[in-house]
């Protein structure tokens, strides 16, 4: 009688789930016929893209599912989490190479321009970028550019022109997008629009430096004066148009609609090569195409480096200024109190995403600091609020008299607390500040938002390369816990050492 009232509840609560659950799984999707199916589809795409703007204005009634790159649309799709997807025509040649069980629903959804964007009142290098573009078409460079990538599947740049030794040009990219526009092959940058901007630096005589950044991302870069020109080549929507100042019309973009196959009749053969990387294929083909083909584990390796190097710094930073702010937080002084307070009251409050780009969009807006710096900051400032409350917890634990005692004993109050308190406070803390800095180090994993290139983001771009989810996230999860491990390890070692030696046994702490 005693279990039967939990389990009635546990029925009440569950039942409607797994009944939901179930139907859904028993029911047959409907089959797909053309655009008038995905009035009620549950339809995905890139967040930012054009796509969004067309969904929202043509089908209002379908469930849209937005995703950050290319390869999580692709992956829903192929997976079942979605109906169908809007992508771009020339992109899918690559797609369907690596994921062939998807078809093209609808060749044509829509047709628009697309360009290079700029800052509106950067009107120079805007016309010096119209004046490259007519003499590159004049020249019959750029219908072979076309040949090469769109028509032929190239996945090397050929030979370009010397680069110049003119001022850096920065221009923003999309990595994720994948080939033939822009990916990433032998630890570089390949693509259509790799080229373009590598022969338009060449041609005003200056270095090229490329940032990778999300497509939601772009705009807000380049009014922050982040990069100057926006090379990953933009839909001239006129939502956009209000906010950037396009080039030339360069290419017309076609955006199809592809699903899965067996869920259209009659449907086209979706590729001509034999995937490389498919559910199917065994573990160890898997393993090579995503970690050794194209050299891709430099990938992983150069994010695993970049991770180390945010999380050190930042935990330094954290650390030290989260000890200011406690002591402000501890102050005699009103306006101290209430500003160390303020401060921390706002960071616990804030999502550390949210912190990351504002700091890199908005303080730094105006400074060329390195995004790894910028990254170290953010989090650091986000763990200091923190830190600051384990510390003063921690301090405001030790038995107050024990100061008094010191004092009386012929100490300065400040040794005393040196001496005395302090270590104490440590021994508490450590615990809690173990926690906090692993969490610290696990959500540096959104530092790809602000074109930094962690253990993330390196497996975002080798998914946009292969569109096989399994590997790199297997193994973006396998370092986060193994180095969780490791820095879990050292701080009990540093625990072990503070701990007086009658306080190790019982105390949690291993001899």
């Amino acid at each position: 009688m005693s279990l039967s009232r939990p389990l009635r509840l546990a029925a009440f609560l569950l039942g409607p789930i797994l009944l939901a659950a179930s139907i859904s799984a028993a029911a047959e999707p409907a089959p797909l016929r053309g655009l008038e199916d995905l009035t009620r589809s549950r339809i995905a795409l890139v967040a930012g893209s054009s796509h969004d703007e067309h969904v929202a204005r043509r089908y209002p009634q379908a469930q849209v599912l937005q995703f950050k790159a290319t390869p999580d649309v692709v992956l829903a799709v192929a997976t079942g989490k979605a109906d169908v997807a809007f992508l771009a025509l020339e992109s899918v040649r690559e797609i369907f190479r690596t994921t062939p069980n998807l078809a093209i629903l609808v060749p044509e959804a829509y047709r628009s321009p697309m360009g290079a964007a700029f800052r509106p009142d950067d009107t120079t290098l805007r016309t010096a970028y119209n004046t490259f573009f007519r003499r590159l078409r004049e020249s019959g460079e750029y219908e072979a550019m076309q040949q090469r990538w769109f028509k032929e599947g190239a996945r090397d740049l050929p030979p370009l022109p010397p680069r110049g030794e003119g001022p850096v040009l920065r221009l923003g990219i999309t990595a994720s997008k994948g080939l033939p526009w822009t990916g990433v092959r032998n630890g570089a940058f390949t693509g259509f629009e790799v080229e373009l901007a590598e022969r338009f630096a060449a041609s005003l005589g200056r270095r090229l430096e490329l940032i990778d950044l999300d497509v939601s991302g772009q705009i807000a870069a380049l009014a922050s004066g982040r990069i100057e020109a926006i090379a990953c080549l933009l839909v001239m929507t006129e939502e956009r148009r209000k906010r950037v100042a396009f080039s030339d019309e360069l290419i017309a973009f076609v955006a199809c609609v592809v699903t899965r196959q067996d869920r259209i009749e009659g449907a086209a053969p979706a590729a001509e090569a034999t995937p490389t990387v498919e559910a199917g294929l065994p573990l160890g083909q898997r393993i090579r195409a995503n970690l050794l083909e194209e050299g891709r584990y430099r990938l992983i390796l150069e994010g695993l480096f970049v991770t180390c190097v945010i999380s050190v710094l930042a935990t330094i930073f954290g650390t030290v200024f989260g000890g200011v702010v406690c002591a402000g937080r501890m102050s005699r002084r009103l306006l101290l109190r209430q500003a160390a307070a303020v401060y921390i009251w706002c960071l616990r409050g804030v999502p550390v995403l949210v912190v990351l780009m504002i700091i890199y969009y908005v303080v730094f807006a105006s400074f060329h600091v390195s995004p790894i710096l910028v990254a170290a900051v953010a989090f650091g400032l986000n763990a200091a609020a923190y830190i600051a409350e384990m510390l003063r917890s921690a301090i405001q634990s030790v038995d107050r008299g024990q100061l008094e005692a010191g004092v009386a004993g012929g100490f300065t109050r400040t040794q005393a607390f040196r001496l005395i308190v302090l270590p104490q406070a440590l021994r508490q803390v450590l615990p809690v500040y173990k926690g906090e800095v692993i969490s610290l180090f696990k959500m540096t994993s959104v530092v790809g938002y602000i074109a930094v290139q962690d253990i993330t983001k390196a497996g975002d771009i080798i998914r946009s390369r292969t569109f096989d989810a399994f590997i790199p996230l297997l193994v973006t999860a396998a370092i986060y816990l193994v180095l969780a491990w490791v820095i879990a390890w050292a701080l009990e070692r540093i625990e072990l050492r503070v701990t007086p030696p009658h306080q190790r046994q019982g105390s949690g702490v291993a001899s």
